[in-house]
């Protein structure tokens, strides 16, 4: 026997605000400043670090980029920013 969706928070006519974003746009686009300038130029640094052919991509639901495999994450938190390079770039440096 079918339950009736009586009101649920998740139904599927509705957008789920907590659903993870598709994009790095899309994710900064949720992100308040000051921390949406900041990821913009962490975004802008990383992109010019790494070669044309890097793509970008969401990864455990933050910006990550991919060259090959996961090179390096970035993301907003409540009152900080963070970077998480893989422990491959970590050993390059």
């Amino acid at each position: 026997m079918k339950r009736a969706n009586r009101g649920r928070r998740n139904s599927p006519t509705k957008p789920n605000p907590k659903a993870a974003p598709k994009t790095i746009d899309a994710y900064l686009a949720l992100v308040p400043e000051p921390a949406h300038t900041t990821l913009q130029k962490v975004r802008a640094a990383i992109r010019s670090a790494l070669p044309p052919s890097a793509t970008e991509t969401i990864s455990y639901k933050i910006p990550a980029f991919r060259h090959g495999e996961i090179v390096i994450w970035f993301a907003a938190f409540a009152d900080h920013c963070s970077v998480f390079p893989t422990g491959r770039i970590i050993n390059m440096f």
